[in-house]
């Protein structure tokens, strides 16, 4: 397809239909010898903020709220209008599908180092993706799925804003599905790695396809739950929160999700927020108070208390770390072991 401005040849990528991509590379649901979250899987709201990095180190803590009340909620979409609702929740410049061509790496196409799928293209993939998603999709891998669906949504980029966010966010909802932890360090990875991902594994899956990706996402999967297992005060001080925060909400679970959704995007809830939308006394909102500070989660300093979970934020945030070091050092020795 040529450049309507200069003339030159365009190459654009088009990913396979979802359901393709799915059929030839994600593998069934395997068992995993991982603890951290087994017996409360809330805790990997923990790895919110890490999924949900702009420009790679900067928390958007609007896209964390999203993320989290998709991994919770696990909305359906099964319509066109509910994969656009979702976009436009996200950037209101979004009308509907782009019309159209998008691009990244230069000034113009011509010039661009990746060109998107083409906007004639993207009502076929879309309708497909709607399909694939209201099927059952629960015999397929978490972090596999996660990671597919992340890829196709950033490579169709159907949208004229927003798409990384979209796709992420997509991403999270489809893999939890099937597995949620495994479906949260998939978008954890895709998160933090981006960078990686576009200038080095992306590529090569466009060219040989998606074994080497999924391979990466593998490891930092294991990597990171092996060491978030290696912190049992971790798991204890999200225990504590988040028994206080259920509490408060006396049973109502989509107050404790909306809750805990809060503690985690914003790093921490304000006891005298928690009080009033839970209608608490000042009785048993002392008393949650006390809780918090045995535990060492309660933070006055700004002169109002509140659940602080600095400490749980940095344990989590070494073990991220400790993911990605884990993938690049794997990266590094296929890199030397090619002929």
């Amino acid at each position: 397809m040529p450049s309507a401005i200069t003339g030159a040849p365009l190459t654009y990528f088009t990913p396979s239909p979802l359901g393709e991509l799915l059929e030839r590379h994600a593998p069934p649901p395997s068992a995993r010898s991982f603890g951290f979250g087994a017996s409360a899987a809330d805790h990997c709201l923990i790895l919110l903020r890490s999924a949900s990095l702009s420009g790679g180190r900067v928390v958007d803590v609007e896209q964390a709220r999203r993320l989290g009340g998709s991994w919770l909620q696990l909305p359906a979409f099964a319509s066109l209008g509910s994969l656009v609702a979702l976009a436009r929740s996200i950037s209101p410049r979004v009308a509907g599908l782009r019309e159209e061509i998008s691009f990244v790496g230069g000034a113009t196409a011509s010039q661009a180092k990746h060109i998107f799928a083409p906007a004639s293209a993207l009502p076929g993939l879309t309708a497909e993706l709607v399909q694939t998603l209201s099927a059952e999709t629960s015999g397929y891998d978490g972090a596999a799925l996660a990671a597919l669906v992340g890829f196709w949504a950033v490579h169709a980029h159907p949208f004229v804003d927003g798409n990384g966010r979209w796709s992420r966010t997509l991403a999270l909802s489809a893999g939890a599905r099937s597995d949620a932890r495994a479906a949260m360090a998939a978008a954890v990875f895709l998160s933090v790695e981006n960078q990686l991902l576009c200038e080095r594994i992306w590529p090569g899956a466009r060219r040989s396809g998606a074994v080497r990706y999924l391979d990466a996402v593998a490891v930092f999967e294991r990597a990171l739950f092996e060491r978030l297992d290696a912190m049992p005060r971790l798991s204890a001080l999200l225990s504590e929160a988040h028994a206080t925060v259920r509490a408060a909400a006396r049973g109502s679970k989509r107050l404790s999700d909306g809750l805990l959704v809060q503690l985690h995007a914003e790093g921490g809830l304000a006891l005298s927020e928690l009080a009033a939308r839970c209608g608490l006394s000042a009785r048993v909102a002392a008393g949650a108070a006390q809780r918090m500070r045995d535990a060492g989660l309660l933070d006055g300093r700004r002169g109002a208390e509140r659940i602080d979970i600095a400490e749980p934020l940095a344990l989590a945030a070494t073990a991220v770390a400790a993911a990605s070091a884990a993938v690049r050092t794997t990266i590094q020795q296929e890199s030397r072991n090619e002929p």
